[in-house]
This record gives C-alpha cells, sequence and structure tokens, in this order.
C-alpha cells in the first residue's frame, strides 16, 4: 500500500514526532515524504541528513496568506493548487494520504479522491501561534481548512488531551475518528561516529561551566527569558545552556550560554553535562496543548528536571519537578544548586516510564487503527 507523508517542518528540523512516524511507517507501507521547504529557515538550524530508505522531497508554496490584502484573493489558492501539480507526483496513486498540519489539507484538498483514506496527525494547537493570530485572514483560512478536514479525516490522531479536547469542541467532527496518542521517546543509539571537533568544543564548554541548567528544544515566543534572568541573578555561579534552533533573540548575559542545533545523536551527551534539565514556558494556550517530547527525553537523562504545571506535564509528576510561579521556580533551582535536590525519582522507575513510553509502543497504536481502515487489506 502506498502512503503520501505532508509534512508542514523540513525533513532536516530537529527530528520530532513527523519524522519518528514517517520512519516506522516506512517498515510496513511504501511512503513517500514530502515536505514543505521553509523558505526563511537558516541553515545553521539544520541538522546532518540520515540516510533513510523511502523517498524523502521536498515542496514550495508561495506564502500569499501572510500579506492580509493578497491572502484574501482566491486566485492565489489556485496558483498555489497549480505549483503543487507540477512539484508533485500524481497525489490519487496513494492509498493513504497522512498529513501533519491544517494547511497542507488546504493546499492538497482539490487533489484527493473520495476513495482515499486521510491521516491527520494533530499535534498541535496551530491557530493559537503568534504569527497565525495575528493574521485574521490566514486563521479563518485555518479555522475553515480545519473543519472541513475533521469531517473528511478518516482517522485524527491528537498528541495531548486538552488538544483533542478543544479541537473538537472548536470545530467539530466524529469523537469516534480521534485517537490520543503521546509524544514518545527513541533510545539514543550508541555513538558510532567519532565526535566532531565542534561538538568536542561545544561538550568542554559545557563541562567548564558550574550548576548548568540546561534546555532542549526550540526557543521561540513562549520562551521565559525573564524567569531565567531572574533565576541568574539570584544565583551567581548558576549558567543557563540553550540547544536548540531559536525564532527569536536571545537575551545577552555572560551566564547565557546558546550552543545553536546540535544532532540528536549528541544530545543526551550534552543531558549527562547538565546539573538540571528545564523547561522554562509561559503556559499559554498554546502550550497547554504540548505534550512535550523533551520531558520524556529529560527523564530517561536520570537528573532533576523542572518544567511549568499544566494538564499535560501532570502525567510526568512522579518523575519531574512541578512550579506554578517564579518563586517556585527559583527555590527548586536553589535547591538543585545547594545539592538538596536530586532526580525525582530512582533509575529503575525511570527506565520503566521510558520503555512503557517508545515510539515504538505509539506506533503499535498507528498501525492497528489503520489496518482498521481496510479490512481484508494488507499492509506489504
Amino acid at each position: 500500500m502506498k502512503l503520501l507523508y505532508l509534512m508542514h517542518i523540513p525533513w532536516r528540523w530537529i527530528k520530532q514526532r513527523p519524522h519518528f512516524f514517517a520512519e516506522s511507517l516506512s517498515s510496513d507501507f511504501e511512503v513517500d515524504v514530502y515536505y514543505k521547504k521553509a523558505l526563511k529557515a537558516k541553515k545553521a538550524h539544520f541538522c546532518d541528513e540520515e540516510k533513510q530508505d523511502f523517498k524523502i522531497s521536498s515542496f514550495i508554496v508561495l506564502p500569499f496568506e501572510r500579506i492580509p490584502i493578497i491572502g484574501r484573493w482566491a486566485v492565489v489558492d489556485y496558483f498555489n493548487s497549480l505549483l503543487l501539480w507540477l512539484q508533485l507526483p500524481k497525489i490519487r496513486n496513494y492509498n493513504i494520504i497522512w498529513m501533519t498540519s491544517i494547511l497542507m489539507y488546504h493546499y492538497f484538498s482539490p487533489f484527493i479522491s473520495s476513495k482515499q483514506k486521510i491521516i491527520y496527525d494533530c499535534m498541535d494547537d496551530e491557530l493559537e501561534f503568534p504569527s497565525i493570530k495575528k493574521n485574521a485572514v490566514l486563521r479563518n483560512k485555518i479555522l475553515r481548512a480545519e473543519k472541513k478536514l475533521l469531517k473528511r479525516a478518516d482517522l485524527v490522531f491528537c498528541s495531548a488531551s486538552y488538544l483533542k479536547d478543544k479541537v473538537l469542541n472548536r470545530s467539530g467532527g466524529n469523537a469516534n475518528k480521534f485517537v490520543l496518542l503521546n509524544n514518545a521517546i527513541q533510545m539514543p543509539q550508541k555513538e558510532n561516529a567519532t565526535i566532531s571537533g565542534q561538538i568536542k568544543e561545544k561538550l568542554e564548554t559545557v563541562s567548564n561551566l558550574s550548576n548548568v541548567f540546561m534546555y532542549i528544544g526550540t526557543i521561540a515566543e513562549w520562551f521565559n527569558f525573564k524567569l531565567l534572568l531572574s533565576m541568574l541573578a539570584d544565583n551567581p555561579t548558576a549558567h543557563v545552556v540553550l540547544i536548540g534552533p531559536n525564532e527569536v533573540e536571545i537575551p545577552r548575559h555572560e551566564r547565557v550560554h546558546y550552543l545553536g542545533t546540535i544532532d540528536r545523536k549528541y544530545i543526551f551527551s550534552f543531558m549527562e553535562k547538565a546539573s538540571c534539565l528545564i523547561m522554562p514556558f509561559v503556559v499559554n494556550e498554546l502550550i497547554r496543548s504540548v505534550n512535550p517530547v523533551k520531558l520524556y527525553e529529560y527523564i530517561y537523562s536520570n537528573k532533576p528536571v523542572i518544567a511549568p504545571v499544566y494538564e499535560e506535564t501532570q502525567q510526568f509528576e512522579p518523575y519531574i519537578y512541578l512550579y506554578s510561579n517564579e518563586k517556585e521556580f527559583k527555590a527548586l533551582c536553589a535547591s538543585v544548586i545547594a545539592c538538596r535536590l536530586g532526580q525525582k525519582n530512582e533509575d529503575s522507575k525511570n527506565i520503566e516510564f521510558i520503555c512503557n513510553n517508545l515510539w515504538e509502543k505509539r506506533y503499535d497504536v498507528i498501525k492497528s487503527k489503520i489496518q482498521g481502515l481496510f479490512i481484508g487489506v494488507h499492509t506489504k
């Protein structure tokens, strides 16, 4: 069976849920991955390309909707449809079309037949991204597309319970199509390749720092720099290390160290150098819909982990420390520095939790649900 996998993020972006699922699906289906090319992304934010057994290609759409006046014109959608028709193979040759974003359906729906199965992996509340909230034309377009997608989709996987409930309440749809499928972790592989000089240099830099509070992930509008700077002001021996692509300006501070994007195969080596792993987010509507991948990885490291309390982090409470305000965050950090706060749970319990939350476990659910759509039809 042929599966067209449409991604809204570049393949070589920091490895996320879409990458893991695409790799797993390729073991049972003939998968072709097409990802939306980022027109403004910095090359420094891309990771090294991994060799895959399936086809990976990019496509371009012109972001007319980002310009409110032009975005209202129906002709721009027809233009992008023509552009996509020229770039992709015949879409109707696929049995299944997997989408990771609402806009994927907006772009590709003219080419989809009624016989094809559509699977939507709902990972974020797209309507809550700042760039979309500020653009009424784009927001309304996505809202309309979301309602159409939920009506047409055969399966909808949701990464978070809060997100699932919110999307259902907002856009309707058949609740029986929805499957709660949290994020997960891939066990780190042993590093066969020699660590490059640049990576080794960054590791040495972190090794020479005292009281390292480390964050790994995308740095964007939801990042609470004010909280970190306040903590650093109270703790002169503390350092903050940030790893991942940045979409906002990082404040200049002698004890804030930004290391850029680092390939995932080296991430766990950096975690070993941390005194504590942190997730300093502003808890807004966007974040409330996020089941954080980083918390699974943080727990694996057997380090103290500090994150804000909200619906999706409460399930991690046996393994991490939660805070609800600046005072609590700073008190937890001070306890780490004073060596009064170690990892929340013992190693064996952490590993047991991780083994129950592997991407392979999540894929077992996906495979079972897809097979249910094709009674009497076998995968390859």
